[in-house]
């Protein structure tokens, strides 16, 4: 989103990042509100991380557009022009061969991405201070959050290979030190990750059973949503040669 106080485009996310622990739990411990949570979803949208899967088609014609293919395509006029028919069609049923099973390679790979993104929820939310179920389909994060009360023991070996379960803490009710993302990990849920165990902490007068946490982001913005864009749009490699052999005279 475009910030006018800086002039710079920035990533859209919840802004908790500089804020005090205190002043977090304050503002967001009973939840939200109908109207914040309404205002909330215009401004992030869905809590989903959406893949594109083109068709087998569009992916063929886009292998074939490879410069490589290109010059086997246009080596396959020049034999049939000299009347190489046999060679031609040998050729050409090669050249298909090949972009048919690298672009039917990338279709399922990006199928099962996608299958891997798309998950169902039903999670427990409070609006207006009264706690409503929502959609949900296992005890796997839809978001990343931060931990406000109770604790919980995840396994995050989706995102970091590491099979040994991780405990994540509340954070503290301190007035002076502030929320840095890449220094309160122990605070932070990820999204991806399964929730092995949870269990309250009864610092509130209420009768809940457990813990509660705050999405800080979703979709793109989190931490598995970043994984899934560089997978998707990896960045592209300059190779030395290229410009010398682009320079050739």
């Amino acid at each position: 989103v475009w910030n006018k106080d800086i002039r710079m485009f920035e990533e859209l996310r919840y802004k908790v990042e500089g804020i005090t622990f205190a002043r977090i739990l304050r503002e967001n411990i009973e939840g939200l509100t109908t109207e914040q949570a309404n205002a909330a979803h215009h401004l992030y949208g869905d809590c989903e991380i959406r893949v594109h899967v083109p068709s087998f088609l569009v992916l063929l014609l886009h292998e074939l557009m490879a410069p490589f293919y290109l010059y086997q395509l246009f080596t396959v006029i020049l034999w049939l022009y000299q009347s190489y028919f046999v060679f031609t069609l040998t050729l050409l049923v090669i050249i298909l061969a090949f972009t048919s099973s690298s672009a039917k390679s990338e279709h399922d790979e990006l199928f099962k991405l996608r299958y891997r993104t798309f998950q169902s929820f039903r999670l427990t939310v409070i609006r207006d201070k009264v706690p409503s179920v929502m959609n949900s389909k296992n005890l796997v994060l839809p978001c990343d959050c931060l931990l406000l009360e109770g604790e919980a023991v995840v396994n995050e070996s989706e995102l970091t290979g590491e099979s040994i379960p991780v405990v994540k803490v509340p954070i503290p009710e301190d007035n002076h030190r502030k929320y840095k993302e890449s220094q309160d990990k122990r605070h932070t849920l990820l999204q991806g990750t399964v929730v092995i165990q949870q269990k309250a902490i009864q610092k509130l007068n209420n009768d809940s059973t457990n813990a509660r946490a705050l999405v800080i982001s979703t979709g793109y913005s989190t931490q598995k949503g970043q994984l899934t864009r560089f997978v998707l749009y990896p960045k592209s490699h300059d190779f030395k040669l290229m410009p010398h052999v682009l320079c050739v005279d």
